[in-house]
């Protein structure tokens, strides 16, 4: 069964900037860019977030909903997000988790 989707997170965070994606295999990727994630927006106002960043937050989910940031991302360092990840380094990720 293909459960492949993109998502936010939860509507009624509207100023929270980010989109999580879930792909065929199960294997889910978060990426957040708002006041508070680790990215070039992490001291914005939380009223005043811009809609665009640099770079984002990340975090990465297995099949079975288990944290696999680390697994993907080496310098998580065991953490359960990696953040100030480049549009480029997410792109690589993200053709790694596709083919898990």
């Amino acid at each position: 069964m293909n459960k492949a989707e993109f998502a936010v997170w939860d509507k009624k965070f509207d100023y929270k900037r980010g989109f999580f994606m879930t792909f065929a295999n199960g294997w889910k990727v978060s990426v957040q860019f708002s006041w508070g994630n680790y990215c070039a927006n992490y001291e914005c106002e939380m009223d005043i977030t811009p809609f665009t960043c640099k770079d984002a937050e990340v975090a990465v989910f297995n099949a079975a909903g288990d944290w696999a940031t680390d697994e993907i991302f080496p310098e998580a360092d065991g953490e359960q997000v990696v953040g100030y990840i480049t549009p480029d380094r997410l792109a690589d990720a993200i053709m790694e988790i596709k083919a898990k």
